[in-house]
């Protein structure tokens, strides 16, 4: 019994760090810190997730950067990274949940989308909008 109780945490364990990281032509995103968040806006309370991911890469885009992913009406909108002085880091990311996907650029020449490579986590999402966020030319 005690094997077992030993073997399921480890699986845990191992599955809980293996959603924290992703990588893709040449980026790899980890989640440095991440948190709910509870806000009233416009009457209601929303729901947003909030934190860190950190960048390794060889390009000039390594580094940490910071997330905001709301939740407005019981679905995601957008993801919006921010530099570490929290100034707005564009384009923002707005996510399509039917088809797990985030467009960018929209009403644009530009305008495209990317699909997310995991959903099973917010975590894995918020990686998955990171890594086609650091693929756009900017």
């Amino acid at each position: 019994m005690k094997s077992i109780l030993t073997l399921i945490l480890l699986i845990t364990i191992s599955t809980f760090g293996y959603g924290q990281k992703l990588k893709s032509e040449g980026f790899e995103v980890s989640i440095k810190s991440f948190e709910k968040q509870e806000i009233e806006f416009f009457g209601k309370k929303q729901e947003i997730y909030v934190g860190i991911i950190k960048v390794k890469s060889k390009e000039s885009q390594k580094g940490e950067y910071r997330f905001y992913f709301p939740k407005m009406d019981g679905k995601f909108s957008h993801l919006t990274i921010r530099n570490i002085h929290d100034q707005i880091l564009e384009p923002r990311l707005y996510y399509d949940e039917e088809n797990k996907s985030f467009k960018y650029h929209q009403g644009t020449d530009k305008e495209a989308s990317g699909k997310v490579m995991s959903d099973e986590s917010i975590e894995e999402i918020v990686l998955s909008g990171a890594l086609i966020w650091l693929k756009i030319e900017k």
